[in-house]
This record gives structure tokens, C-alpha cells and sequence, in this order.
């Protein structure tokens, strides 16, 4: 949305030459910035070319304004971070998914390099083990702060944890209870020019209107002749567009690093305003003849490919996505066909002729909008991960997408169970990731502390300091993980399993009965022990309490 408020103010900005113009589109990039960092920054090189190809003042002034905007979109950009880094770590709460407890490094690491990579050598990098919603009132603090929990929450900006949208490689729904963890897009897809439109996890995503965006793109350039001096409003908005969306389509073509479906929305409106500029300018040709007057079928029949191709990766998903393709050809593929033999014809260019073609191209183009319709709208009626939301033809299937919280935790007995029995205990339950804790906290309104943070990697609190917690009765349930481990390390190299280890050892063991409706117990072993795959136990640390104090 800051973006594209960005864009609109740019136009007006390179239209008129006006200054105000350019610092409200950079002041609205540095909001985006705010909301999702350096993504935010994807439409910079689009904004600075524009503005400086525009002619309506001098090219000195431009190079001015430019030095000024960027001077006003670094001060926005970085003024949240620069306030939280210059409050003391012991007076905030910790910087989720950062390595030092400073937003700087969340910038320049997990939000900055670990989202840029071109190498096809294969990641290592794991998935988050539970979902990503944000901690409202979770843990927070680093190891070396004298008060490790601080505001009963952590501070985490863009919601961009490790974990995929729960799909499976091949781009249909996950048969797994719950979403496949992955950290990069080279775990799931080839990189290459054609990864967008291969059967993947980006498979339904955005490829319904890029052929027709590409070969929009290149007619209007034909069309308005541009060149090196953007002297026109037209002109003008087919380079912000163009800068815009070919630099994201080869990143997210290429790019290996950590990435999410849902970011593919970064492409969506300079396709929608390519496709939409495009196909006026190829049905000016189309009019015109000669050999431009093909680009407007040929687009339409390429574009109409990519969908049947689409739709052909789930054929077996529903009957809807057969009666979709039977549609596609009748409205796309038989009304290109007959443009196509209308431009051999003789007076084509007669009034009533003119007005079939344009029938012709309203059908093609509807035949074109009803499959990304339909994909769209399969979120109103199937559950889907609100961390990774991800529409697409795959929710046809009746599979819902898990919302990224386990079923243990999100459970109202475990919730009546917790509020019962918390006396003077200043958090509710310690848990491993903030989507364990967000589903809890929302509905009691009380602390969870969440060892982990959003990914489950954070370790913002030492055993020892853990320990004192439990001394002091502020901590009794945990709820440890089936793997003892959120990151699959060593309890002495990772502080969160350290504590988990510590609380299963230390801490009694509560039945399931207790805070689960869920029947999660072996049938050959005793009743307190949970099944294989379960999200956790639950421990309860109060004897642990008491023996300290009574001593």
C-alpha cells in the first residue's frame, strides 16, 4: 500500500517537477520500510530512473530533489530502528530474529542477507518449528540484561519467519498435519527464468497475467517510442512500471535465499498496470495492421497457455479446475483464434468488424480473469496459514492449511487449565515460538513467555536467570517440544533447549487429560506420555518452586 502510494506521488512528481511530490514518495517507501524493510526497497531503482529520465525541470534540479529524497527516505527509513538500538537493552524488550539484540543487525541479517542469495548451492538453512505469528506478550531480553524479561514482550518487525506456506514441492497441499518448514526457495524450486510458471510452490501464485504483462511491456514501448527523455506522462508510467517489475521477476526467478509465496505480491501491481497498459497498445497496433498487428493474439494465446498450463497442474484437484480450462478455450484460445483470421480479412477495419474484434478481445480477456478469480477467491471458504497466507488453485482440494499453531496449545482446555491454576505466577506458560503463545495471549490477555521468539531460534534468556525465575514463582507450566530441541542443536550450545532439558528433568510431568480434549497417549504405555509428534508436554515446575523457597 506505501508503495504504491509512493508510485502515485511519484508520477506527479516527475509530471510537474515538484519537490513536496518527491519527498512524500520517499517519506511512503521509508513507511514501507518500516512495515517490511528492505522489501520496501524492491521499487527504489524504479522511483530514482523515472525521476531522473522525467524533462519537466532541468537535470541539475533533478539530481537535487534526488540527493534530498534520498536524504528523507534514510531518515524515515531508520528512525524506528535507530530509537529502539539507542534505548539500553535492559530498558526494551528483545530484538526478535536478531544475533546482537539490535534492529541494525535484523536489517542487514535476517531481514537483509539471508533474504538475497543467487547460489544454487543447496541452503542448510532449517524451517521455523511452529508458526509465525507476532508475540504480543511473549519473552524478551538478552542473556546479559539484568532484567531478562522486560514488558512481557518481543520486539519483532516484518513477519519474516523461516517457514513455508505448507505446501508440498510439487505444488499441491501438504498430506502432513501441519505446514512444510522451509527456509529458502532453492529447498523447493529451481532456479530459472521459468520457476515461476514450473510446478512448485509458486506454481498458482502470480503467473496468470505476466506473458500478457511481457508482451504489453514491449508494445508500449514500440507505441510511445521511448527513449532516454521521458517527455510524457505515458512514457513517464511505462518506466516506473517496467524498472519495477523486471528486477523483481529475475529476483524472484533466481534469488535462493529466504523467501515466502506471499512476497510474490511485490509483482503483482506492476503486472496488473503492464497487463492493463499492454493490451490498449497492442490493440492500437492491432488496428493499425502490419506485422505489430499480431503481438495482441499471439499475447492473448500465450497468456491463455500459461493458464491452461496451470490449471493442468491441478486437474485432479476438483472438477471446478476442468469446467476452468473448458472456459479458457472456449472464451481465450477460439476468440484469439478468430482475431487471428480477422486480421487476414479484407476491410477489417469496417464498424461492424471493429466491433466483433472488440467483443472478441472482451471474451478473451474474461476467459483470462476467471481462473485468478477463482484462486483468489478459494481463501473465503478454506482455513489458511494467517503467518504465510497463500491463495491458489490447491485450496480446491477441501485440504485446509494449518494456521500455524499447534493443537495443544491453541486449546480452550488448556487454556482453562492454565487460568485455573495460575496463582501469583507472573507468566501463564513458557512456550518455544510466538505461535504457540499468540493464540493463548489473545484470549487471556495474560503474558506467555516465549523462549524462542518468532522462529524459535532467539536465545534471549540464560538457564540460570530461567532458574531464578522459577525461584521467584514467576514461571510454573512449560509446555517443552516433542524434540527437546527447537533448533536441533546441543542443549549446551543452544540456551532454549538447555531450558527445556532443565524443565523436563526438573518439572512433573501433567497429564494430557488434564489440558487436552485430544486423546494423545500410546495405548501400551503409561497415561501421561504423549504419542510421537505431538507439539509438547506439559511440565509443571511448581515442586521445584517450593523446595527452594522452603529451603
Amino acid at each position: 500500500m506505501f508503495l504504491l502510494f509512493a508510485c502515485l506521488a511519484l508520477t506527479i512528481a516527475a509530471e510537474k517537477g515538484k519537490l513536496k511530490y518527491l519527498i512524500i514518495s520517499m517519506i511512503c517507501v521509508g513507511l514501507g520500510f518500516n512495515v517490511k524493510m528492505l522489501q520496501a526497497y524492491m521499487v527504489v531503482p524504479a522511483l530514482y530512473i523515472t525521476y531522473l529520465l522525467a524533462t519537466s525541470i532541468s537535470f541539475t534540479k533533478r539530481i537535487g530533489h534526488l540527493i534530498i529524497g534520498t536524504v528523507i527516505l534514510i531518515i524515515v527509513s531508520l528512525s524506528w530502528a535507530v530509537i529502539v538500538d539507542l534505548v539500553p537493552s535492559n530498558n526494551r524488550p528483545f530484538v526478535d530474529s536478531s544475533t546482537n539484540n539490535t534492529v541494525t543487525e535484523l536489517i542487514l541479517g535476517h531481514n537483509g542477507s539471508e533474504r538475497i542469495s543467487f547460489s544454487s548451492k543447496k541452503s542448510k538453512q532449517g524451517g521455523a518449528p511452529n508458526g509465525g505469528h507476532v508475540d504480543k506478550g511473549g519473552a524478551g531480553q538478552n542473556n546479559n540484561s539484568s532484567n531478562p524479561i522486560q514488558n512481557n514482550k518481543s520486539v519483532s518487525n516484518s513477519g519474516n519467519g523461516p517457514q513455508a506456506n505448507g505446501r508440498q514441492m510439487g505444488g499441491g497441499p501438504s498430506k502432513a498435519s501441519g505446514p512444510q518448514s522451509s527456509g529458502s526457495l532453492q529447498e523447493q524450486t529451481t532456479q530459472g527464468i521459468t520457476r515461476l510458471f514450473s510446478k512448485n510452490v509458486l506454481s498458482d501464485q502470480i503467473v496468470w497475467f505476466i506473458p500478457l504483462a511481457i508482451f504489453g511491456m514491449f508494445a508500449a514501448f514500440f507505441k510511445e517510442k521511448v527513449g532516454l527523455k521521458l517527455d510524457n506522462k505515458r512514457k513517464q508510467s511505462l518506466i516506473l512500471w517496467s524498472v519495477w517489475f523486471v528486477p523483481v521477476f529475475l529476483y524472484f526467478s533466481f534469488n535462493t535465499g529466504t523467501s515466502h509465496p506471499y512476497y510474490l505480491t511485490m509483482l503483482a501491481p506492476p503486472t496488473a498496470a503492464l497487463a492493463g497498459i499492454g493490451i490498449t497498445a497492442m490493440w492500437t497496433f492491432y488496428k493499425e495492421g502490419g506485422w505489430k498487428s499480431w503481438l495482441l493474439p499471439i499475447a492473448l494465446l500465450a497468456n491463455g497457455a500459461a493458464q491452461l498450463l496451470m490449471l493442468y497442474y491441478f486437474i485432479s484437484y476438483s472438477s471446478i479446475v476442468k469446467v476452468l480450462m473448458v472456459l479458457l478455450i472456449i472464451l481465450c484460445f477460439v476468440s484469439s483464434i478468430v482475431l487471428s483470421i480477422l486480421n487476414l480479412v479484407k476491410n477489417k477495419n469496417d464498424d461492424n468488424v471493429i466491433r466483433l474484434k472488440k467483443i472478441l478481445v472482451g471474451a478473451a480477456f474474461l476467459g483470462l480473469l476467471l481462473t485468478p478469480f477463482v484462486g483468489s477467491s478459494t481463501v473465503i471458504f478454506t482455513k489458511v496459514n494467517g503467518s504465510f497466507p497463500a491463495a491458489g488453485l490447491e485450496l480446491l482440494s477441501g485440504s485446509s492449511r494449518n494456521d500455524g499453531m499447534s493443537n495443544i496449545s491453541s486449546s480452550s482446555k488448556l487454556i482453562e487449565f492454565l487460568e485455573k491454576n495460575n496463582t501469583t505466577e507472573k507468566y501463564l506458560l513458557v512456550v518455544s515460538t510466538s505461535g504457540d503463545a499468540s493464540n493463548i495471549i489473545i484470549k487471556t490477555g495474560k503474558p506467555v513467555m516465549t523462549l524462542g521468539g518468532f522462529g524459535g531460534s532467539d536465545n534471549i534468556i540464560s538457564l540460570n536467570k530461567f532458574k531464578q525465575m522459577v525461584k521467584n514463582g514467576e514461571v510454573r507450566y512449560v509446555m517443552v517440544s516433542s524434540s527437546r530441541s527447537m533448533n536441533n542443536q546441543n542443549s549446551s550450545e543452544n540456551s532454549n533447549s538447555a531450558i527445556m532439558s532443565w524443565a523436563q528433568k526438573n518439572g512433573t510431568l501433567v497429564s494430557t487429560s488434564k489440558y487436552s480434549n485430544v486423546d494423545q497417549t500410546n495405548n501400551n504405555s503409561n497415561s501421561m506420555t504423549p504419542k510421537m509428534g505431538m507439539s509438547g508436554q506439559l511440565y509443571d515446575l511448581k515442586t521445584y518452586t517450593d523446595s527452594n523457597n522452603t529451603k
